[in-house]
């Protein structure tokens, strides 16, 4: 079953006579004398996204002595 059987129903396909193109993932049909062709979303621009900042991670471990804390 495809995703177009559940969103359009498998029978609106048939009524519709709906041709579709699996390379381009477009549908097309006519509707009221006018060709209607589906297209897929074009993806959302990331360069508009501010970028999370990154940690600096260190291997280093940070110890402290007992005679430290006690001063503390």
């Amino acid at each position: 079953m495809d995703v177009g059987h559940i969103i359009l129903g498998r029978s609106w396909l048939y009524d519709k006579d709906v041709t579709i193109y699996g390379r381009s993932n477009m549908c097309q049909f006519e509707h009221e004398g006018k060709k209607i062709k589906l297209l897929p979303r074009e993806p959302k621009d990331e360069s508009s996204k501010p970028k999370p900042t990154t940690v600096k991670k260190t291997n280093s471990i940070s110890l402290i002595t007992a005679k430290d804390l006690v001063k503390t």
